[in-house]
C-alpha cells in the first residue's frame, strides 16, 4: 500500500521530470524565457528544502555575473541553468574567481535543469577557491535528496510548490503562475505612511490615494496572468528619472530583446499602464524613445514606484503584489 506521503513524493518526482522535459523542448525552440520562471520556482523549492533565504540577484550582467541566487547569511549561491556543458561551468567559475566571490560564499552550486547525468566539474588551478565547495546537481539529483527526507512539513511545502505554483496551460510556451482572479487587498496603510500624508491635514489626499489604488488593484484583477507577468517585468526593469519621484521609464530600444517573448502582452498594456514618449530626455543624454509607466493616481506619486519602494525593490515581493495579487505587505 502506498502511503499519502509517498504519493506526494512520487508526484514531486513526476513534476520535476515534466519540468525538465518542458525546459529541454522550449530551449530547442530558442525560447529561453522559461529559464527565468524555473529560477524563481527552484529558489522556492531550495528555500523550503534547506531552510535557506535565497534571493534572486537582479543585476546579473554587472554585480552578479556568475550567480542567479544567493543567501549571504548561509554563504551559499546557485546558478540555475539548462546548459549542461563543462564550458558553461568553467566560464562561471572563472568569473566567480576573478570577482573574488569566494570571499562571500562557502558553497557554489550549479542546478542543471535536466533529467540527464550532469557534466563533470572542470579542473582549475590548485589554490583557487580552496574554501569554496563546488557541486553540480540535476533536477533528478535534487528530487532524490528530497525523497530521503522525513520532515512532513517540508514534503508538504515542496509538494504544494510543485503541484500548484506552476502549471503548463495547454498551448502555452512556458510555465506560468497560477494567480488568483481576486486580490486580498484590504488596507494600504503602510503605503499611506510611506507617502508622508498626515491623517488630519491630508484627508482629501488620503481619500484620493485609497480610491486610486483600489482602481489600480481592480485593473490588475481584470488582467490575464501573462499581462501581469509582463507588467511585473516592465516595472522591475524601469528606471526612476533623476530628481523626479513620479516618473518611471524604460528605454524602448531594449524592448525587442527583453520582451521578445512577451510582445503581444506588452502591446496589450499600452495606454492602460504606459504610454510611449518618443522624445524622452535625461540630463546629458539627449532625447530617446521611452516607455513611460503611468502614475495610476492623481497625486504627485507613482503607484508603481511606491510599491517598489515599500518592497525595498525586492523583485519577489513586487511580484506577489502585481502577479499574485497578494497585498498583505502594505497593510499594518
Amino acid at each position: 500500500m502506498t502511503t499519502h506521503t509517498q504519493k506526494k513524493l512520487d508526484e514531486i518526482e513526476r513534476k520535476f521530470i515534466e519540468i525538465a522535459t518542458h525546459v529541454k523542448f522550449q530551449n530547442k525552440k530558442g525560447r529561453t524565457d522559461i529559464n527565468d520562471d524555473m529560477e524563481r520556482f527552484f529558489k522556492q523549492v531550495l528555500n523550503a528544502y534547506y531552510g535557506y533565504d535565497l534571493r534572486t540577484t537582479n543585476e546579473k550582467m554587472s554585480t552578479f555575473p556568475a550567480i542567479d541566487l544567493r543567501d549571504l547569511g548561509n554563504r551559499v549561491c546557485y546558478q540555475i541553468t539548462s546548459t549542461n556543458r563543462p564550458a558553461k561551468i568553467k566560464s562561471t567559475i572563472d568569473t566567480f574567481v576573478s570577482k573574488k566571490m569566494f570571499n562571500e560564499y562557502d558553497d557554489l552550486v550549479f542546478l542543471i535543469l535536466t533529467d540527464q547525468p550532469v557534466c563533470k566539474i572542470p579542473e582549475f588551478p590548485p589554490g583557487l577557491m580552496v574554501n569554496t565547495t563546488l557541486s553540480i546537481i540535476s533536477i533528478i539529483d535534487l528530487d532524490f535528496q528530497i525523497s530521503r527526507i522525513h520532515d512532513e512539513y517540508k514534503i508538504n511545502k515542496i509538494h504544494s510548490l510543485a503541484m500548484l505554483e506552476y502549471a503548463p496551460p495547454s498551448g502555452s510556451r512556458s510555465y506560468v503562475i497560477k494567480a488568483p482572479a481576486k486580490s486580498n487587498f484590504l488596507s494600504m496603510q503602510r503605503l499611506i505612511d510611506q507617502s508622508g500624508y498626515d491623517s488630519k491635514e491630508n484627508k482629501d489626499e488620503i481619500s484620493t490615494y485609497i480610491r486610486d489604488f483600489t482602481k489600480f488593484v481592480e485593473m490588475l484583477e481584470g488582467m490575464e496572468v501573462a499581462q501581469r507577468l509582463t507588467l511585473h517585468k516592465l516595472v522591475m526593469k524601469s528606471e526612476l528619472r533623476p530628481r523626479f519621484h513620479d516618473w518611471l521609464y524604460y528605454r524602448k530600444k531594449r524592448s525587442a530583446f527583453d520582451f521578445r517573448e512577451d510582445k503581444e502582452a506588452l502591446e496589450s498594456l499600452e495606454g492602460q499602464c504606459f504610454d510611449y514618449d518618443w522624445y524622452f530626455e535625461i540630463d546629458n543624454e539627449g532625447e530617446f524613445p521611452a516607455i513611460c509607466l503611468k502614475k495610476m493616481t492623481k497625486l504627485d506619486l507613482n503607484i508603481f514606484e511606491e510599491i517598489r519602494k515599500i518592497a525595498d525593490y525586492d523583485e519577489d515581493v513586487v511580484r506577489e503584489m502585481i502577479v499574485s495579487l497578494d497585498f498583505k505587505c502594505i497593510a499594518l
